[in-house]
């Protein structure tokens, strides 16, 4: 009966939809070396300050390990109760990281050897209503002991069909929000920021920076092409993302990384990667280049 029953569970077609999400995601990261980079980095803080703070330390990873959506709020709170400065930043570190990537750090067993898990990526399509000053689906769910921001998603929204067959060939997200008050924030935003003839761009500046773009109804394809030097501005200077240049020999980086951590004299272990007195110098040239990366 209980194989019955998994195997009808492994045909659930959301929960085989849910599977292929989380394994692009971690194909994605995986090829990532901004997340390698700073995955690296947060670990060995947490690991160096495991040592010197564990008892808050356990604390946080207890109760906001996953510090998304709603626990926020009390994350904040939290945060406000930590006394050391260097650790309450190694944290707000961690809740951009997350909000960031989509991963989050786990301890195992209360000790300081880390391991990284990857959230389930949320579908393309939503469709909600604003209700007193807050979120809820646009279907209203009788299950009470699911959180109501997993029932956001929504495969039946209507939305333009030019933006439906966009959406099918590239990375495009689609949000109907349903405001029958027209008092909402984002109501009150609109009134200043919109202009029928502009794309007015909205930095959100929360656990990370988020940009927005209200897209008025008289901008032209021009006028896109010309604030896409905006974007990518934005993306460089918040997130060190760079698209110019050959791409980064990501294994090359890994092995620089595990190289670094191996017990033992520095040299001795570059020594491996080439037999030539030339292989050697490029590879600490190429070491000494990864640690100040992670030292950044």
């Amino acid at each position: 009966m209980a194989k019955d029953w998994r195997h009808r569970l492994k045909k659930n077609p959301k929960l085989i939809e849910l599977t292929r999400r989380l394994a692009a995601r971690r194909r994605e990261l995986n090829a990532d070396k901004e997340f390698i980079t700073e995955t690296e980095k947060l670990s060995d803080k947490f690991e160096q300050a495991l040592t010197q703070f564990p008892k808050p330390l356990n604390a946080f990873f207890r109760h906001f390990s996953y510090p998304v959506g709603t626990r926020l709020p009390k994350l904040k709170d939290f945060l406000k109760s930590v006394e050391n400065a260097r650790l309450r930043e190694l944290l707000i570190q961690y809740v951009k990281y997350v909000a960031r990537f989509g991963a989050v750090i786990r301890l195992r067993n209360n000790r300081p050897r880390i391991t990284v898990e990857y959230l389930i990526p949320w579908g393309l399509t939503f469709h909600v209503r604003l209700v007193k000053g807050h979120f809820e689906p646009a279907k209203r769910n009788s299950d009470e002991n699911t959180p109501s921001e997993y029932f956001f998603e929504s495969e039946t929204v209507e939305m333009p069909p030019a933006l439906r067959k966009q959406m099918k060939s590239s990375k495009v997200k689609f949000v109907k929000i349903d405001d029958n008050k027209w008092s909402s924030i984002l109501s009150k935003l609109e009134y200043f920021a919109y202009d029928p003839s502009c794309l007015t761009f909205i930095l959100h500046n929360a656990e990370q920076p988020y940009l927005f773009c209200l897209v008025g109804e008289k901008a032209t394809y021009d006028l896109w092409k010309k604030t896409g030097k905006v974007v990518t501005a934005f993306t460089r200077e918040q997130f060190n993302r760079e698209k110019a240049g050959r791409p980064k020999n990501l294994d090359r980086f890994r092995h620089a990384i595990q190289l670094r951590k191996q017990p033992g004299q520095k040299k001795q272990n570059l020594a491996v990667c080439g037999d030539s007195e030339k292989d050697f110098k490029s590879q600490q040239s190429y070491s000494a280049r990864v640690g100040k990366s992670l030292r950044t």
